[in-house]
């Protein structure tokens, strides 16, 4: 019987081992469930943030796209305005161009009648300048 207590308190023992063993194993598999719960929570908010940062780029993208077609637009026209603006520039220098040799080929009209009003000063029609003369005929 001696035996058999000993072998009794000998399985009690083996038992009661395994139950902390037991215990220690749940403790452990609950640490580490834990710890995988703090990297789900983790993984989660890098996810969120890295959604946030992608939403943020691809908004940032389409500000960008839209501002270079807007530009591009104002570059258009610009560059048409700037085309208009150089036809002007040279219609106007052919303008000025043509109105010089006009006034280069009038000038000795103008000379002669600048002549004449400075001998005409001694009859009843005074004339001052070139001018008064034309201004008489044009009435």
């Amino acid at each position: 019987m001696l035996n058999r207590r000993r072998q009794l308190y000998e399985l009690k023992e083996i038992i009661f081992t395994l139950k902390e063993e037991s215990h220690a194993k749940i403790r452990d598999y609950e640490q580490r469930e834990e710890q995988l719960r703090q990297k789900d929570l983790q993984f989660q908010e890098s996810l969120k943030k890295f959604e946030f940062f992608s939403k943020e780029n691809k908004s940032k993208q389409l500000r960008a796209a839209k501002r270079v077609l807007e530009e591009r637009k104002l570059f258009d026209n610009l560059s048409a305005s700037y085309d208009e603006k150089n036809l002007e520039l040279e219609e106007k220098r052919s303008e000025n161009h043509r109105l010089a040799e006009l006034l280069e080929v009038n000038k000795k009209y103008r000379d002669y009648l600048t002549n004449a009003a400075k001998h005409l000063h001694l009859g009843p029609n005074k004339f001052s300048s070139h001018e008064d003369i034309l201004n008489r005929h044009k009435l």
